[in-house]
């Protein structure tokens, strides 16, 4: 299966790359209307994008886990329909604390994310901030909703997910949170993960915040993240991320440890 659908994609992005070719234009030819050519390049790019889903599709009806990162085999994931004892979910359950040093705050996450099935699950995140030089401030970022595979590979995994995104503390707003997460299983016991989300608010201000060059109602986040298996469930890590907050306007930087334990 594996090489027909190597085989397949072969044959397919060679024909995609004839067909987008452009070809010289005879002297005694006509060159092609505007029309025909937006024609060819809406059917490639339906074509390949076709391609894209069936790859994506059976890649991860395929994949299956082992108990937890590197814990009966060197490769957390493989594609194997035929294993005896497939593990088609996986959970992960996430705590940490953190510092941003340019304004002497800390705070914590905590974190659950699963693949009830295969290749979608839940995802729960909790952000608390608060300040070593003013008590009264404390802000909270609370993300709720799903994710989903795009590809899964042991050196190599793409998952997007959709989030309701909810503001407290300092300021309150709700709004919604996409995001973009990869994951590697390179070799025992390292594991790498990186992780970028947008969060966008109904209240949204037009206007660009100066700092932070996004809108004023708006945040990004970026988390970058190396763990090592510990020869049990439990993975330790460590991370720095990086946001961009248009409400609190300003960026910062954050470096912290945490914990997770698999399964």
């Amino acid at each position: 299966m594996k090489k027909l659908l190597l085989a397949l994609f072969a044959v397919t992005f060679i024909s995609c790359f004839t067909f987008a070719k452009q070809r010289p234009s005879s002297p005694n030819k006509r060159p092609s209307s505007p029309s025909v050519s937006a024609s060819l390049s809406d059917e490639l790019c339906s074509d390949c994008t076709a391609l894209f889903i069936y790859l994506s599709f059976y890649n991860n009806i395929y994949a299956n886990f082992d108990d937890y990162p590197y814990a009966t085999r060197s490769k957390y994931i493989t594609l194997d329909a035929k294993s005896s004892e497939p593990q088609w979910y996986r959970v992960t359950l996430d705590a940490n604390g953190f510092y941003i040093p340019e304004f002497n705050n800390y705070g914590a996450d905590v974190r659950l994310e699963a693949y009830l099935w295969k290749f979608f699950g839940p995802v729960f995140e909790n952000r608390l901030i608060s300040s070593a030089q003013n008590s009264a401030f404390r802000q909270g970022y609370m993300n709720l909703g799903a994710q989903f595979s795009i590809c899964q590979f042991y050196p190599f995994s793409f998952i997007f997910d959709i989030k309701w995104q909810h503001l407290y503390g300092f300021y309150t707003a709700n709004g919604l949170n996409l995001g973009i997460g990869f994951r590697s299983y390179p070799i025992k016991p390292l594991i790498l993960e990186y992780r970028a989300e947008w969060g966008n608010f109904s209240n949204s201000d037009n206007h660009t915040d100066e700092y932070t060059g996004i809108r004023r109602n708006a945040t990004f986040h970026s988390h970058l993240e190396a763990g090592f298996m510990t020869s049990t469930p439990v993975e330790v890590y460590g991370f720095w991320d990086y946001t961009m907050d248009g409400f609190l306007e300003r960026k910062e930087h954050s470096f912290g440890a945490g914990a997770k334990y698999h399964f």
